[in-house]
């Protein structure tokens, strides 16, 4: 159990710091219409680990979540995103680039400000951004209207 539990905490450790390091990278899967055109990206977030590698997201993002850093992390992610989708403005025709949500991160009663300062600060284009949310929200946050009209304040954006 020891060694398991050091092994743990050493790699939560080292994700505390991912991100001051460089280590986490957005990369965009394209998405492609009937016609073959590029239309949008799907933003998917890799750990590149400065001793191991590559660590897989079903790896990371669960521990990110119980070591409570999947709000630092998902911060990260967006302004990373809102970024990328500005350097692609006059470059790409997307109608948008998806970034999943943890329910966590959605749950965050400072959700809504961190999407609003993250647009304010990236001056995107807010319909370039999509942000796809796992049918699991409505179960975990258990509020159906309150996720209801989160939704509706952010597409509001």
């Amino acid at each position: 159990m020891h060694p398991i539990a050091n092994s743990r905490l050493e790699m939560e450790n080292d994700l505390r710091y991912a991100i001051k390091r460089g280590e986490l990278i957005s990369y965009y899967q394209p998405q492609i219409n009937d016609d073959g055109e590029m239309i949008g990206a799907e933003a998917l977030l890799r750990w590149r680990h400065r001793k191991i590698g590559f660590i897989s997201p079903t790896d990371f993002i669960p521990l990110a979540e119980e070591a409570g850093l999947i709000l630092p992390i998902g911060y990260w992610v967006l302004e990373d995103v809102c970024r990328q989708i500005k350097k692609w403005e006059h470059k790409h025709q997307l109608q948008h680039v998806a970034v999943n949500i943890s329910s966590i991160q959605f749950k965050y009663s400072g959700f809504v400000e961190t999407i609003k300062e993250i647009l304010a600060k990236t001056q995107i284009n807010p319909k370039k951004l999509m942000l796809e949310l796992t049918e699991g929200i409505l179960v975990e946050v258990g509020q159906v209207d309150a996720v209801i009209n989160k939704m509706r304040t952010i597409k509001n954006l």
